[in-house]
């Protein structure tokens, strides 16, 4: 099934049943997937989680009505699946700034959150290259935060977390003796956002750093244990893609993104696997910087 259509048919089942409870599990049955990978393609597409898109779908809706209907709060309260009109009010004011008692007292300018259209760029006779990777374990070191809000606010607390935490950035690389890899990892999912680590892999075939030299230094240097977390992948299988070569390939890492997820999956035999996605950034520098890549591997599993 098409990526594009089959989202679009997803779309059209939370549309028809916005005044109604929404099972995650009823929309994700609408392309034939898990609810794990429904959740994580529709994060990654839209930039909303689908909690978020449901609430402020029906939330613009309620403020629709409140503006051209002479429906009740409680009513209102009741159809959107609020609990009370407090519960309500509170979503309502927090979503379009505003108290719903205001809206018909005043002419205020209500948020209005349109449903999402999906389009996806199609490449005649371009194929996504790839690589299918069973993985050993891996062994990563690192520090994390967690992220949440609406996409505007979590690329501000991505950007934030880089430019902050430099000095750990620069011990991590000089742990590994690479200058020019960093890691980033997400996991832990949800409605209200995700954990995101700032790692780097240690205990591979080639990296100085091994388990006993990284033990050792903990041993000798207890702030180690304070300033990173251990982070140990079991064996999995992934889906591995890499950006153009480029100055800032972390321009390209969104649209990649959407391309596997909306090109790539619907025509292969895997779907996501809950697990932790990890993101490679070879970051180049000096007259290699044009050189620079981003290496993503998905965690998947044969539908």
């Amino acid at each position: 099934m098409n990526g594009v259509f089959a989202l679009q048919r997803a779309m059209d089942f939370i549309e028809e049943h916005l005044t109604e409870p929404i099972d995650y599990g009823d929309v994700a049955g609408q392309i034939y997937c898990s609810t794990y990978h429904f959740q994580r393609m529709f994060r990654a597409v839209t930039g909303y989680t689908l909690g978020e898109y449901i609430r402020f779908r029906r939330l613009s809706m309620a403020g629709r009505e409140l503006q051209n209907t002479q429906i009740g709060i409680l009513q209102l309260a009741l159809k959107y699946g609020y609990d009370s009109p407090e519960s309500f009010s509170r979503a309502f004011r927090k979503f379009h700034g505003v108290n719903p008692s205001a809206v018909r007292k005043n002419k205020v300018v209500l948020n209005d959150f349109g449903r999402f259209q999906i389009y996806c760029n199609e490449k005649d006779g371009e194929q996504m290259n790839y690589q299918m990777i069973q993985a050993e374990k891996m062994h990563f070191i690192g520090y994390k935060t967690h992220f949440s809000g609406i996409p505007s606010e979590r690329s501000q607390q991505e950007e934030d977390f880089f430019v902050h935490t430099r000095l750990q950035q620069f011990a991590l690389n000089g742990l590994v003796k690479d200058c020019e890899t960093l890691y980033t990892l997400v996991t832990n999912v949800d409605d209200k956002g995700y954990d995101f680590y700032i790692a780097q892999r240690y205990a591979q075939k080639g990296c100085w750093l091994t388990q006993e030299r990284y033990q050792n230094l903990a041993k000798l240097n207890p702030p180690l244990r304070d300033m990173f977390e251990e982070i140990v992948i079991p064996p999995r299988l992934y889906a591995v893609f890499q950006t153009q070569r480029s100055v800032y390939p972390t321009e390209q890492e969104e649209e990649l993104r959407k391309s596997i997820l909306l090109e790539w999956l619907p025509g292969s035999e895997f779907e996501l696997e809950e697990g932790i996605e990890i993101t490679k950034m070879q970051w180049k520098m000096g007259e290699k910087r044009n050189q620079r890549y981003l290496v993503l591997w998905m965690p998947v599993k044969r539908r």
